[in-house]
C-alpha cells in the first residue's frame, strides 16, 4: 500500500510538471494556479507533501515568465551556474579606482560617513500575526548625511555592496545590533525572549572566516547566539550552494538562527532548500502588494507557505501595510509579519519605549 501511494505520488507530480510546462508554453498561468488550488482543497497536496517543491517550481517559473522577468529554468530546478573553468562565480569587491565617475563622489562621502560615524541603526518590530505580540525586530541601517539629511539605504547600499566598504559596514551593523540587543535584555525582561535579525551581504557571507567573525562579535557583546538571526538572500545562497550549506550548518551548531531573505526574488535551486538548515523563510514584499485584491497573488503566497510548512520553516511576510493584507495573511496562516501597519523602523531610544510599553501590556 505504501509503495502504491509513493508510486502514485511520483506519477502525479510528473503529470503536474507536464501540465505546468504546457501551461507556460501556452501562456496560461491560471491553469496551474487553479490546479494547485483545487488539489489542495481535495487532499492532493498532503499526499505529495514531501515533494511539493516541484509544483512550486512550476508555478514560480510561470509567474516569472508572465511578468516578463528574465528567468532560467535550469536555475530554478538545477544547480547554480558556473564559469568556463568549472568554478562557482561570485561578485568581487571593487575599490574606488574601479567604480564609475558618477559613483566616485558617493564612495568618498561614504568613507567620510564611516569616519564621522554618521550611520545608525533603526529597528522594525516583527510580530506573531495570530496575536500581534512582539517576537523580535530587524536591524536596518540609516545614514544621516550632514547636508542632505536622511538618506535611504536604496541610495547608497547598492554601491556599498559592490565595493570594499561592505566589510567595514557589515561589521559595524552586526556588532552594534548585538550590543544594543544585549543592553535591552539587561534592562527589559521582555527582550530576553526576543530575536534581532541582521542582514548579511553576499560578500560577507562568502568570507572563509564568517563563523569565527560572528562568534567573536557574540563573545565581545555577550549576546546569546539564540538571540541573533542572520538573514541571507536566496541569490547569495545559490552563488555557491555547497559552501552555503557548510557555513549555515556551522552557524546553526552555534545556535544562531537563520533566515532566507527576500524569498521569491532570486532563482534558487529548490532542491537545495531541503539541505539549508534554515529556521525562517521571509516572503518578499513584492508578493504582498495586491494580495488583498489579486486572486493569483493569493495563490502564489499560499503555495510559498505550503513549501515552507513542508520544509518545517516559519514564515515572515514583510511590507504589511493594510488591515486587508493582514487579514489575508492570517487566513493563509502565515506565522510572522512586519511592516508599517505595526510600526515603522524605530530609533534605538524609541524602541526602548516600545519595549517598555509591550512589557507593561504583558505585566512583566
Amino acid at each position: 500500500m505504501h509503495h502504491d501511494r509513493s508510486r502514485f505520488s511520483l506519477f502525479a507530480l510528473v503529470v503536474l510538471y507536464a501540465i505546468a510546462s504546457s501551461a507556460w508554453l501556452l501562456g496560461s498561468d491560471r491553469l496551474i494556479v487553479g490546479l494547485l488550488h483545487q488539489s489542495n482543497r481535495h487532499g492532493f497536496v498532503p499526499l505529495v507533501t514531501d515533494l511539493s517543491w516541484i509544483g512550486f517550481s512550476c508555478l514560480y517559473i510561470i509567474w516569472l515568465a508572465r511578468r516578463d522577468r528574465p528567468f532560467s529554468i535550469q536555475l530554478v530546478v538545477a544547480a547554480p551556474t558556473q564559469d568556463d573553468s568549472g568554478e562557482q562565480s561570485a561578485p568581487e569587491a571593487h575599490v574606488a579606482s574601479q567604480i564609475n565617475p558618477h559613483d566616485a563622489q558617493l564612495y568618498a562621502e561614504l568613507q567620510q560617513a564611516i569616519q564621522r560615524q554618521e550611520f545608525r541603526l533603526c529597528y522594525q518590530p516583527i510580530v506573531l500575526l495570530s496575536s500581534e505580540d512582539l517576537v523580535g525586530f530587524e536591524a536596518l541601517i540609516r545614514w544621516r548625511h550632514p547636508i542632505d539629511g536622511e538618506r535611504s539605504p536604496v541610495q547608497f547600499m547598492p554601491l556599498v555592496e559592490t565595493t570594499d566598504l561592505t566589510a567595514v559596514i557589515d561589521a559595524w551593523v552586526l556588532e552594534e545590533a548585538c550590543r544594543q540587543m544585549k543592553w535591552w535584555q539587561q534592562h527589559y525582561p521582555i527582550a530576553r525572549s526576543l530575536v534581532v535579525s541582521v542582514n548579511l551581504s553576499g560578500q560577507q557571507f562568502c568570507q572563509p572566516n564568517l563563523v569565527t567573525w560572528v562568534k567573536s562579535i557574540l563573545d565581545r557583546t555577550g549576546l546569546p547566539a539564540k538571540s541573533l538571526k542572520l538573514e541571507v538572500t536566496e541569490t547569495t545562497l545559490m552563488k555557491d550552494a555547497q559552501l552555503a550549506v557548510e557555513l549555515l550548518e556551522q552557524l546553526n551548531q552555534m545556535g544562531v538562527k537563520l533566515s532566507i531573505d527576500d524569498f521569491g526574488t532570486g532563482y534558487s535551486s529548490l532542491s537545495y532548500l531541503y539541505r539549508f538548515p534554515m529556521d525562517t523563510l521571509k516572503i518578499d514584499r513584492s508578493f504582498l502588494n495586491h494580495i488583498d485584491v489579486d486572486g493569483e497573488q493569493v495563490e502564489l503566497v499560499r503555495t510559498i507557505l505550503m513549501l515552507a510548512w513542508n520544509l518545517g520553516l516559519d514564515t515572515i511576510a514583510e511590507g504589511i501595510e493594510t488591515p486587508m493584507q493582514l487579514a489575508q495573511l492570517k487566513s493563509l496562516r502565515c506565522t510572522y509579519g512586519q511592516g508599517f501597519l505595526f510600526s515603522e523602523p524605530l530609533e534605538a531610544s524609541e524602541m526602548g519605549k516600545f519595549l517598555k510599553k509591550c512589557q507593561q501590556a504583558n505585566h512583566l
